[in-house]
């Protein structure tokens, strides 16, 4: 069971609606603490609730199925489970698809998804310092021990930031503490391979900055480059400007990995050998995703690894199916696709230029319809001189096309972390728990009827990723 399906549930007004559950477990687990069950520092009980005890009485008022959705028919408005009661198929008006997203960590690396994951990442970093320490009883230099020791986090998710900081902490307290003798031969290294720097883009630059000040601390050392492939005990990794000269739609499709031993830059990868190599990129979807993206339309679900929704979180091409978490994908209007219809309106004196004042006016009143542009208020100034090439105190719609290019070379999906999903579940929570007629039929107009409710948006550092609202009735 997803966190954002469980904020949803805790924040649903059930009286409602006749709701039902769908999971393959009966409890579920807080994801952001699975770094700390991994490195000891929390265990396995206290990021994790039943549902039962999470839900309290409201639990009496939903019916659980205990079973794993395998498919959904947009059509007939169905869907079909494999549960301990057998297969069974059953309907709905309003569905909402929380699944997360299926690990795809290949072979001798460790996933990190369940508790058993995290589990297994703590018992294999314990045995790698006891096999070092063996080595050492017999001899072993300290070269040898270093690649040992070399604990490797495959990123680009910004999760595994907050995992490598971990497992270079839980690593230096048992050198500290438990194996100070071999600490005194050779240091353990940790080491985070990403595909590209904006890996850790969702978080606010003061974060990022922290972060990088933690990662120095504990000599976390940072590989930009695409995983070519994974054997046992080495890691081998092609640089990226190196991975930009292999096949592009590869690495556009899987983030860190490139894979395949037939790839014809094998011989330029560097390995890295390793003890642990724990597996924290970008998931896949999972198998019902890709067989719902399949029954919709191509043409507006035309993202590869997630079903594309509207900013009120509706599935793009569906009717009454909402998604939230990892297996969703906020469709964002990318500026330059409005880039005429601004500058004509912005431009009031009509002189073919922005001003200041004018470029000012833009970005209050776009940035809730482009949140991308959220993040430049507070540098206006500065982002209206980079424009002004020819710095004649305007922009011309030449200039003003140029800056909106580079906005939208920053523009992201909402980034994968569980607080997005705890807030999109927040958010379906109160907007299923308000007038019903504004919610089903939200383009509907009646006269001196305004119904408007403001989602959650904050993400840490104060960072705007996305903004969320009701559909309105006016």
């Amino acid at each position: 069971s997803t966190g954002g399906a469980m904020t949803l549930l805790r924040d649903l007004d059930v009286s409602r609606y006749n709701v039902t559950v769908v999971s393959p477990s009966n409890y579920f687990v807080l994801t952001p603490y699975l770094a700390h069950v991994a490195t000891g520092a929390l265990s396995a009980i206290a990021v994790s609730d039943p549902l039962r005890d999470f839900l309290g009485a409201k639990f009496d008022s939903i019916e659980y199925i205990d079973g794993k959705a395998t498919s959904i028919d947009p059509s007939q408005r169905t869907v079909t489970i494999d549960g301990l009661a057998g297969r069974e198929v059953i309907a709905y008006d309003r569905l909402v698809v929380a699944v997360g997203a299926a690990s795809k960590a290949p072979k001798h690396t460790l996933p990190l998804v369940t508790l058993a994951d995290a589990e297994a990442v703590r018992r294999d970093t314990v045995q790698a310092f006891e096999r070092a320490a063996a080595m050492a009883r017999r001899g072993a230099s300290a070269e040898e021990l270093s690649d040992a020791l070399r604990f490797v986090i495959v990123g680009g998710a910004p999760e595994s930031s907050e995992l490598a900081y971990r497992v270079a902490q839980f690593v230096r307290y048992l050198e500290r503490h438990q194996y100070p003798n071999l600490a005194a031969i050779a240091r353990a290294r940790v080491q985070l391979v990403e595909s590209h720097t904006r890996a850790r883009n969702a978080y606010d630059a003061k974060i990022m900055r922290a972060m990088s000040t933690r990662f120095q601390h504990e000599a976390i050392d940072t590989i930009s480059g695409v995983v070519q492939k994974v054997d046992d005990g080495v890691i081998r990794v092609l640089s990226t400007e190196q991975a930009a000269s292999e096949t592009a739609a590869q690495i556009a499709n899987s983030h860190s990995w490139l894979g395949g031993s037939g790839s014809s830059a094998a011989a330029d990868a560097t390995a890295y050998p390793f003890a642990v190599c724990v597996w924290a990129a970008p998931r896949q979807p999972c198998a019902i995703i890709e067989d719902l993206r399949r029954k919709l339309a191509s043409d507006v679900q035309s993202h590869r690894h997630a079903l594309l929704t509207d900013d009120h979180l509706r599935v793009l091409g569906s009717d009454g199916i909402y998604a939230i978490g990892d297996c969703a994908s906020i469709a964002q209007t990318r500026l330059l696709e409005r880039v005429m219809q601004m500058f004509t309106d912005l431009d009031e004196n009509d002189d073919g230029t922005l001003d200041i004042a004018e470029f000012r006016e833009l970005i209050d009143r776009y940035q809730h319809e482009f949140p991308q542009l959220t993040e430049w208020a507070e540098r206006t100034e500065e982002l209206f001189r980079s424009a002004d090439v020819n710095h004649d105190g305007v922009l011309s719609a030449a200039e003003f096309k140029d800056l909106l290019v580079e906005v939208d070379r920053d523009l992201t999906r909402l980034p994968s972390t569980a607080q997005t999903a705890f807030q999109q579940g927040r958010y379906l929570g109160r907007l299923f728990s308000t007038d019903k007629s504004s919610m089903f039929d939200p383009m509907r107009t009646r006269s001196g009827d305004r119904d408007i409710f403001s989602g959650s948006y904050e993400m840490s550092g104060g960072h705007l990723p996305f903004s969320l609202q009701t559909p309105r009735r006016l």
